[in-house]
């Protein structure tokens, strides 16, 4: 078997594998968003058992609209590129692809969707560009809040510091990501001009400031532990720590990381463990948010067709 051959049937392979893919994907998403909901069962428990309930049911609605906002980076990111991706189908599309974040690994949401963007016709060095900057804007930013907020509330040098460095690294991730990705990744015709990068920067940072105020939300639902938090401190708490699970890249999702820094972070007479417990909680928060999300959009296909 000649080369030409060889990459023939390795194509043939691989289209089939795809083609595949697509038939069992959502499926297995959906098992594992039920498996996942199932194991923090308890965790449920012990958060409706002392949260005001109506708090804690403005915190999951106001994570699931927070999908809206992905769409409008995205549609003032490739507003000059040539395809037929619109705001109405990247919404679709990050919405409907939401059960494939729980599945093992933490890359699938990604990978899903990316899929979808190349039949809508970005190429191949416009996907890694837009991988690049939602990856290293999402770290970027959430350090620079983060860290910039605790500088004015840790006590602790040690802390202090890290959380100045943070802010800093955060801070030369945003600056050089657009040098970076223009150079090196998109073409000539797809780069990204300084104040396009500005806007997408500007949404992406309420983006990352509302996460944090439903974080707060979160825990001021729970008045025995939030009852004496300082707000702005617990959002950088938040965003802080899912910038440093983000950093770990050998946890999926910042698993573990964020529990723990977040933990460490939070103001009180918590013990390290009942706050990371609390942390974790949160996951359940977001988790209650998909699953809202998703099953909004599958329930508006419902009435499509009824209507």
């Amino acid at each position: 078997m000649n080369l030409p051959d060889a990459n023939e049937l390795i194509t043939r392979k691989l289209k089939q594998i795809i083609r595949f893919s697509k038939w069992v994907f959502t499926p297995i998403a959906i098992v594992f968003l039920v498996v996942i909901a199932w194991h923090n069962r308890e965790v449920v428990k012990q958060i409706y058992s002392q949260a005001q309930i109506d708090i804690l049911v403005v915190a999951i609605i106001g994570w699931s609209l927070l999908y809206w906002l992905y769409p409008v980076m995205l549609m003032t990111l490739i507003k000059p590129w040539k395809t037929r991706l619109s705001f109405k189908n990247s919404l679709h599309i990050h919405i409907n692809r939401l059960p494939a974040r729980y599945i093992p690994g933490g890359i699938w949401h990604t990978v899903a969707r990316f899929s979808d963007f190349r039949k809508l016709g970005l190429c191949g060095r416009q996907l890694t560009g837009l991988l690049l900057l939602e990856n290293l804007l999402a770290l970027g930013l959430a350090l620079l809040l983060g860290g910039g907020i605790l500088i004015f509330f840790l006590e602790s040098m040690f802390w202090w510091i890290v959380a100045l460095a943070g802010a800093l690294g955060g801070a030369l991730v945003i600056a050089a990501s657009l040098i970076t990705i223009n150079h090196y990744i998109l073409p000539n015709e797809s780069q990204i001009k300084v104040l396009t990068y500005i806007r997408v920067l500007i949404i992406m940072a309420i983006y990352w400031l509302l996460a944090a105020g439903i974080f707060v939300l979160y825990i001021k639902s729970l008045p025995d532990i939030g009852g004496n938090q300082q707000v702005i401190r617990l959002g950088g708490v938040y965003l802080f720590s899912w910038g440093a699970g983000y950093l770990a890249f050998f946890a999926p999702q910042g698993i573990g990381v964020f529990e723990i820094i977040s933990g460490k972070l939070l103001q009180g007479n918590l013990e390290l463990l009942s706050a990371t417990a609390l942390m974790a909680g949160f996951r359940v928060v977001i988790l209650c948010a998909d699953i809202l999300a998703w099953t909004s959009l599958r329930f508006t296909y419902i009435l499509r067709k009824f209507l």
